[in-house]
């Protein structure tokens, strides 16, 4: 049997690219934060592919995105993009 995808990672890469097919340097930063782990816990707590900080919780909480999945901080991700730009992520300034 052939698989389509080697790895979660690829799969996770495919969704990233298809939420920011306009932005495409948002892999690179989840690349960045997390090594595309959705699991990953910051110092700060900051949670997931996106590092997504604890200030905006109670919004993506209000929002029904639960960071926590991959589409979750994916989708949150794009709410932060949207509303606060690109330097809300500390790895903008090394992937740019």
């Amino acid at each position: 049997m052939h698989l389509l995808f080697e790895s979660e990672e690829q799969i996770i890469e495919l969704m990233i690219e298809k939420e920011f097919s306009d932005v495409p340097i948002m892999k690179e930063i989840a690349e960045c934060e997390s090594g595309l782990d959705n699991s990953a816990i910051g110092k700060a707590k900051e949670r997931g592919l996106f590092q997504v900080h604890p200030i905006w919780f109670s919004t993506m909480k209000k929002l029904g995105i639960d960071l926590n999945t991959v589409r979750g901080n994916i989708k949150g991700a794009r709410h932060i993009l949207e509303t606060q730009g690109l330097s809300a992520w500390t790895c903008w300034n090394m992937v740019k």
